[in-house]
This record gives structure tokens, sequence and C-alpha cells, in this order.
């Protein structure tokens, strides 16, 4: 009995060994997101997680998050994360200034911006003059995109007042209080609108800018070097998570409303069938050249002082053609 109870310790502990083994062997990863909670953008990085794909691969992220892009950005150069999430506006704006980072990847390659306004109060774009337009903040993605969006349909922006609100939650309700007579909205919330009798939706952004680049995953050079095999693994998984959720939008629904609860589970269905639909994930990465040299020119647009920057200089396309070469292309 004694001999038995010492085998049964020494497995026991030899067991804990190997788990913590196997703990030690994950590559290790630290993400900073520049939104303050999930959003769908999220999704393919989500779906990886949640099913477990990310742990049998042996990789561990610690997930932090701050509120805008700029913040994101500046985590990433002062070193306190590995990689960051952020829109590709602040990531063209940052690098013109001589900051050295690039884009990996993307989970969404291009926007899911909505147009929203009050019925009584804008019908056409020529009645946006001297109405107040909710963004996130002065000089943020929101706004570029509001102005650029304008843009396009012939409308000087600056006609339009822009008024500095928040988060979507916050547009959202200043918009349905009469606070400002626009705003401007990720799909999940634009779809929260779409039973209120008194708004409607005047432009699907993606439909009037289709070559946009929106947001990436950025690391600097040494962030790279140091972390290439975890992120290679993040790279790789992430591609498979978008591709999951382009086929299985009801499952994936499912999951990203464990992780939002708080979010209508009609509106989460109707948004991820949305971006399936419009194939918005980022199923083989989302290295474009071409979107990613048109949406430096809209920002050379927005901004006098920015400089033109080749589109090969933003990006380290490595660890997407290390993923691609391993499960091929995306063709359905």
């Amino acid at each position: 009995m004694k001999l038995r109870h010492v085998l049964k310790t020494l497995a026991v502990a030899a067991g804990a060994l190997t788990a913590a083994t196997a703990a030690q062997a994950q590559d290790q990863l630290r993400l900073m997101i520049g939104t303050p909670f999930a959003t769908m953008a999220e999704i393919p990085w989500i779906v990886a997680r949640e099913k477990g794909w990310a742990k049998e691969a042996g990789l561990a992220i610690e997930e932090k998050r701050v509120t805008g892009d700029a913040n994101a950005v500046r985590s990433l150069v002062a070193g306190d994360t590995d990689a960051a999430w952020t829109g590709s506006f602040s990531v063209i704006s940052v690098v013109g200034k001589g900051t050295d980072v690039k884009a990996i990847f993307s989970w969404q390659p291009k926007t899911d911006y909505f147009v929203l306004a009050q019925k009584s109060a804008i019908t056409k774009t020529a009645d946006f003059a001297d109405k107040k337009v909710a963004i996130s903040a002065p000089n943020s993605l929101s706004e570029a995109i509001v102005k650029l969006t304008l843009q396009a349909k012939g409308f000087d922006p600056a006609k339009a007042k822009m008024v500095a609100i928040g988060g979507n939650e916050k547009r959202l309700q200043a918009l349905k209080t009469g606070q400002v007579e626009a705003t401007i909205l990720n799909v999940n919330y634009a779809e929260a609108l779409t039973s209120d009798p008194n708004l409607h939706t005047l432009y699907v952004v993606p439909e009037i800018l289709p070559d946009i680049s929106f947001a990436w995953i950025i690391a600097t050079p040494k962030s790279a070097k140091d972390k290439a095999a975890a992120l290679q693994k993040f790279t790789e998984l992430s591609l498979r998570g978008a591709r999951f959720a382009t086929e299985n939008p009801k499952e994936t629904a499912a999951i990203y409303s464990k992780v939002s609860p708080e979010e209508d589970k009609g509106v989460v269905e109707r948004s991820v069938a949305w971006f399936a639909k419009s194939k918005g994930f980022g199923t083989d990465g989302g290295v474009e050249m071409k979107a990613t040299a048109y949406t430096v020119e809209l920002a050379m647009q927005l901004d006098k002082d920015q400089v033109k920057i080749p589109a090969e200089k933003l990006w380290d396309a490595s660890f997407v053609d290390a993923a691609l070469k391993k499960i091929g292309k995306y063709n359905k």
C-alpha cells in the first residue's frame, strides 16, 4: 500500500511538472487593443481564443485595453506591449513623423462604419450644412471617415460641425436624444437603431469607400524580432478565426455573445451575418498594398502635414506570407 501511494504521488508530481513545463513552453505575447471593450473587429481572435486554438498552439496572449488609437500606438512605442490593434490612419501618421512601426496583419481590413441621421434633419447630403455630426474625438478615425464619406458624396465636410462625443454608445445616445443630427457608428450599433422610426441610414461607408484600409495589428521591428514565434502563431490563428467566422456566422455570433453578453443577441447575429456576407474579416490577413496606398493618399488630404509614405514601408508582410504558405489562400 505504501509503495502504491508513493508511486501515485510520483505520478501526480510528474504530471504537475509536465504541465508546468508545457506552460513555460508557451509563446507569450502582450497585446494592446485601442478600444476600452471588445468589438466585432476582434472576432477572428475571439474565435481562436474561445475555441481553444491558442492554447492548443501554445500561445498565451496578455490582452490589455486603452481608449484611443494614439494611446495604443504610444504603448507599443514605449515598449509596454509587443503588439497593438489600432486604426490605419494613426499608424500612417506616426510613421510619417519617423516612428518605426509596421502592420503585421488585420482582423478587419475594411471599415464597417454606417452614417446615420435624424430623418427630420438630414435626408440628403446637402442637408449636412451647419448640422452637428458626432465623432469619437478630434483627429480620430471616425472623424476622418465621416469627412472622407462626405467628400466622396460631393460635399465640403468643413460646412458640417464635428462634435467630439466619445465611443459608439455615447454617439448613439447623442443621436437618439437630438444632441446631434448625425453620427457614424459601427455595424452592430447601427443595427441596434434599425427599429427607431426617427432615424435612418444614409451611407454604408464600405460601399462608398471600399478601398480604405481600416485597422491593423502593428509591431515595432524589435518586438517583431523578439516575439517572432508568438506573432506567427497569432497571425495564423487570426486568419483561421476569420475564415471560421465567415463560414459559420451563427456559431460565431454565439461565441461573441458569451464575450459581450450585454449586446442584444439579435443585433449580434445580424451584424456578424453582415460581416460574413460582405467578407469583412481578414481571411487572408489584409495585406493589401493598393488599399494601403489609397489610404495614405486620403490621410494626406485630411492632414496637410502628412507626408507620402510608400505602402511597402507600412507593412511587414512576412508573417502573413508564412501563414498563407502553411494554410493556403482563402478562395471561398
